[in-house]
């Protein structure tokens, strides 16, 4: 049986999908081979319109996306997700060597709900993956890797619920949703 032996903390991923957006083979394989060890299916593509493309028919239920690639960079991927129906409330993970605060405030504002290394242990994959599931469920989770002296961002959660970010933890705060943008009362 997939799974048997494995610690109740990992349970949870048995057959899960995933989909890896990334124009290195390399990342692709390496990502691959330790996402098999959490029994995780994987597809891959190998830029954004090839993903965007794949996602019309498959929904995994989490994407790794790198941020440089030809033609769309990750984060125009990942506002094109954002922004359709279909794709939305599929959470998505930075998988990239971009590692400056900003880039990680950056991704988590456009709805990412991580940013990680491309050279990622096996106990952060699981956090990611661990964040991933209570994102699906409409959790707010508040391990963020967003510095502690960040000003005040929000976004939504799969509910259409928000949350702010304050650099501590996810605090409920007064946000006005018009038009498509975010104003946040500090």
């Amino acid at each position: 049986m997939p799974g048997q032996g494995l610690s109740k903390r990992y349970e949870t991923m048995l057959d899960k999908s995933a989909l890896i957006i990334d124009d290195s083979a390399t990342a692709r394989t390496m990502l691959k081979l330790k996402l098999d060890k959490f029994d995780v299916m994987v597809e891959s593509a190998i830029d954004g319109f090839e993903a965007l493309h794949l996602l019309q028919t498959h929904q995994p239920d989490v994407i790794f996306l790198d941020h440089i690639m030809p033609g769309m960079d990750g984060f125009q991927v990942l506002e094109q997700l954002k922004s359709n129906p279909v794709t939305q409330a599929i959470p998505v993970v930075m998988y990239t060597s971009q590692s400056a605060p900003k880039y990680t405030i950056e991704a988590m504002a456009l709805g990412a709900v991580g940013v990680m290394p491309k050279q990622v242990s096996n106990d952060l994959l699981s956090q990611m993956l661990d964040r991933a599931e209570r994102y699906q469920q409409g959790l707010v989770f508040n391990d963020s890797p967003i510095p502690k002296d960040t000003a005040v961002y929000c976004f939504s959660l799969p509910d259409e619920s928000l949350a702010i970010v304050n650099g501590k933890d996810f605090v409920g705060k007064h946000v006005d949703r018009t038009k498509n943008r975010l104003r946040c009362d500090r």
